[in-house]
């Protein structure tokens, strides 16, 4: 955090008044403000060796692992001229398979992973419009594996409409059974 704006995050305790010297998460800009500085630290590597989540970066090489070590001493350069650290515990080199927000990302590419496709399998069938709303938008989150997703789960979205009367049809069965598969 910029020492011009420690005076911002000022708060006080029964032992006086204290200032953050690093960002907390709590304010409310701190995590778009940190994806920007990650973005601007690691502009030119994003896309073609890296991909960076607020504090997750994911090194990727196509290549063998002579070219990964070159591609992540670049990463590692970048962090360390800003000066960013690595906690070694939280790290994992090398990897051809790992799990980041809900997929697994190998070198055969993206997959969603098995446990969390089975949260929509096991779904029950919605009876109200408050469980259709917490089913779409959980099979919405795997949308990109689904082609045609929005015009297959239009008979459901529509029961979301506050004009309409909620009825569960056979479009509606038929909708949620194929997403389910």
């Amino acid at each position: 955090m910029a020492a011009k704006d420690q005076e911002k995050t000022a708060f006080t305790t029964k032992q006086g008044l204290y200032e953050f010297v690093r960002m907390p998460f709590g304010l409310t800009n701190a995590p778009s403000t940190f994806q920007r500085m990650m973005n601007s630290v690691l502009r030119g590597l994003t896309w073609v060796t890296c991909l960076v989540y607020l504090d997750d970066i994911i090194v990727y090489t196509k290549g063998g692992i002579e070219r990964h070590v070159v591609e992540l001493a670049c990463v590692l350069e970048r962090l360390a001229e800003a000066g960013l650290t690595l906690k070694l515990k939280k790290c994992v080199f090398a990897t051809r398979r790992m799990e980041h927000l809900g997929h697994e990302l190998s070198s055969d590419g993206v997959r969603p992973l098995e446990r969390l496709v089975a949260a929509v399998r096991e779904f029950p069938q919605p009876r109200d419009d408050v469980e259709v709303k917490r089913f779409v938008h959980l099979a919405g989150y795997y949308r990109r594996f689904i082609e045609g997703f929005g015009a297959i789960m239009a008979p459901m979205t529509k029961l979301l409409r506050k004009s309409v009367e909620w009825e569960w049809t056979e479009a509606q069965q038929t909708a949620f059974e194929y997403v389910k598969e």
